[in-house]
């Protein structure tokens, strides 16, 4: 069975889902693991919850104004891989573990389709992982997509270095005087260009949160 979502007042939910296990348990045989049923109210009411329902939470890591790290803990929901919560603590840190997720996915990628074929492994990144990223990008808040937007660049970064074998994104690369080039960023912004437009079709991540 796969996942449900289900939302109401607590006096109307709590019933519901009783009823709803109780009917599961009779008519099909099915024993509900409560344990793994998380819940999450953005105005905080929770009354008459079960005990064994979870609230959804996450520790995480909060630098302060003071620059010092703080561990706390962030309440929220994630449905169908959408951070949900009115705590930004919460939908931080889900998209900081996406963004490991999707960098370890680049690097594994690049890694094992490097010695077989450069032009497989470009394809791979081009053509699946990036607009597999691009879902977390369409369905939560800009402002809080930029150091998650930077980390997965940073890894794209390296892959793109390892796939040409030269740093294509650093003028040096392809200039002997890198320093009075008219247009020092042509080749990054070429790297960035759709592929009909004779780009390699890798469009930065970091530049579209304002």
């Amino acid at each position: 069975i796969d996942d449900g979502i289900i939302h109401a007042p607590p006096e109307i939910l709590w019933p519901a889902l009783d009823r709803f296990y109780r009917k599961l348990e009779c008519d099909a045989g099915l024993l509900v693991n409560r344990v793994k049923t998380k819940i999450y109210s953005p105005n905080g009411n929770y009354f008459g919850k079960p005990s064994d329902y979870e609230i959804g939470s996450i520790q995480t890591t909060v630098i302060g104004q003071d620059g010092v790290p703080t561990e706390v803990m962030a309440h929220g929901l994630t449905v169908w891989g959408v951070a949900l919560s009115h705590d930004n603590n919460y939908i931080k840190a889900k998209l900081a573990a996406k963004a490991k997720e999707v960098s370890n996915t680049i690097n594994k990628v690049t890694n094992s389709f490097s010695s077989l074929s450069n032009d497989v492994a470009m394809s791979a990144i081009r053509l699946s992982l990036l607009p597999r990223f691009q879902f977390y990008q369409q369905t939560h808040p800009p402002d809080l997509m930029a150091e998650t937007n930077a980390t997965v660049q940073r890894a794209l970064n390296s892959a793109i270095q390892r796939v040409a074998g030269i740093p294509l994104l650093h003028p040096s690369a392809y200039s002997l005087d890198p320093d009075n080039l008219r247009d020092p960023d042509i080749c990054s912004e070429m790297i960035a260009l759709p592929a009909k437009l004779k780009g390699f079709g890798l469009r930065r991540l970091d530049v579209f949160v304002s």
